[in-house]
């Protein structure tokens, strides 16, 4: 049986929470929203998709298969690594926005359902 070693790991933990500037601030907002911004991402991610298809083919399907045969492309019909990225980076950095609203909203009233999400 193989030990894995988490040491390392837990050694940055304390430089982490010392940390500050607006990135740290950005992905604060979204930890403490995370089922929000788990909710929003998976739909967020569809529609991107979607969207960069329209853009390389000219065309979109329309069938709810269309993300599971994405992992099934023949290799010239794969995004390329950079294009991924984009794509990545550009989810996250629109999700942003609507997890620093709901974190405003949910820290304004701290009573209710919304501590849950």
């Amino acid at each position: 049986m193989r030990k894995h070693s988490r040491g390392p790991a837990i050694a940055l933990f304390p430089l982490a929470e010392r940390a500050r500037g607006w990135l740290t601030g950005a992905f604060a907002t979204c930890c403490r929203v995370t089922v929000f911004y788990y909710l929003l991402h998976i739909p967020m991610i569809h529609v991107t998709a979607r969207a960069v298809w329209f853009l390389q083919d000219g065309k979109a399907d329309g069938d709810a298969s269309f993300l599971l045969r994405l992992c099934q492309l023949p290799e010239p019909d794969r995004w390329t690594l950079p294009l991924l990225y984009l794509v990545f980076f550009l989810v996250v950095a629109t999700l942003y926005w609507p997890c620093r609203w709901f974190d405003g909203v949910k820290s304004y009233q701290r009573k209710g359902r919304l501590r849950y999400l």
